[in-house]
């Protein structure tokens, strides 16, 4: 908003055209225009600073302007590792879809709620449209060690978010202009979703690896009989075989309970901090269903009736992959 302002005053144009989705843009946007255009470092924090102190008091100011810079990293760094809170968790159903570990085995009932909203097309993609890596056509990643680097920095992101809800509460409880502590409290939320969505893309990015894992050791070595103690999973060491049954099962139980945060922090929030559709009809990959509560019970109910079938494929036969 802060440069946008700047762009607007600075440019040769005759009007512009602006939108967005809350009214407090276009707030930030009048008082960012009131001042000089922000040219560098110090300018574009007096902006910021005045942005915040006007909408949300002086005595709030300080935690308004740290929670926007915490949440603005947090964005960066997703960025930067190509982590979009948006891709798998919306247009994949990341969200409100069970992390298993065979999709195959899962009933029609139990696709039945996210499986016609996902992005891809099963009659284009027939073998690959289940991928949960299977972004935009190709494998988002494709070894442990791209994941890894994608993961690895999401425990900052999520992290960054927490911090950013820690502050616009803190902000909450110091501001005395009116209306400000309520949209204080809802942007605390929507930061906590925000770590929840970094938390469900971490783990779905591990589960998806590893089923590729997996399925590659028993393409080249099937696995036609019980395998014996020494392949039995174990403490991760560097070496993956059987072991890749631990990181599975720990990706699970991390969804699992992120999914348990997530929906006892939407019976919570004041205000729904997703955006979801108005009407069932515009539900769709780029539009999540009104009544993620539900959905997200369901997820937990088929992620926990499907937890054994881990074992299969690292310990149990597979009759030639």
């Amino acid at each position: 908003m802060v440069d946008a302002a700047a762009s607007i005053q600075t440019a040769k144009a005759y009007g512009f055209l602006t939108g967005g989705s809350a009214p407090e843009m276009f707030e930030s946007l009048k008082i960012a225009l009131s001042m000089p255009p922000a040219t560098n470092t110090r300018s574009r924090q007096a902006v910021i600073s005045k942005m915040a102190e006007e909408m949300y008091g002086k005595e709030a100011a300080d935690d308004v302007v740290d929670a926007w810079a915490t949440a603005e990293h947090a964005g960066t760094v997703a960025g930067a590792v190509g982590a979009s809170l948006f891709a798998g968790p919306v247009m994949l159903r990341w969200l409100t879809r069970p992390m298993v570990a065979h999709q195959e085995l899962l009933t029609e009932d139990e696709r039945s709620y996210w499986e016609p909203y996902i992005y891809h097309s099963k009659g284009a993609h027939p073998d690959r449209y289940l991928d949960y890596l299977n972004l935009v056509g190709y494998q988002h990643v494709t070894n442990w060690e791209e994941a890894g680097r994608v993961c690895s920095s999401l425990y900052g992101v999520a992290g960054s978010y927490e911090s950013a809800a820690q502050k616009y509460e803190a902000a909450a409880k110091k501001t005395k202009k009116t209306g400000a502590r309520d949209r204080l409290i809802a942007d605390s939320f929507r930061m906590r979703a925000n770590k929840c969505l970094a938390s469900t893309v971490h783990q779905f990015m591990q589960m998806g690896t590893l089923i590729y894992i997996r399925d590659e050791e028993n393409r080249r070595d099937p696995k036609v009989t019980m395998v014996d103690e020494l392949q039995r999973p174990s403490m991760p060491k560097g070496n993956f075989g059987s072991q890749g049954l631990w990181f599975m099962n720990r990706a699970l139980r991390w969804e699992l309970d992120n999914t348990y945060e997530l929906i006892d922090l939407l019976k919570k929030a004041p205000v729904n901090p997703f955006y979801t559709a108005q009407h069932p009809s515009f539900i769709g990959p780029l539009v999540l269903e009104p009544n993620l509560v539900e959905n997200l019970e369901r997820k937990v109910d088929i992620m926990l009736k499907h937890w054994r079938n881990t074992e299969i494929g690292w310990y149990k036969p597979t009759y030639g992959g």
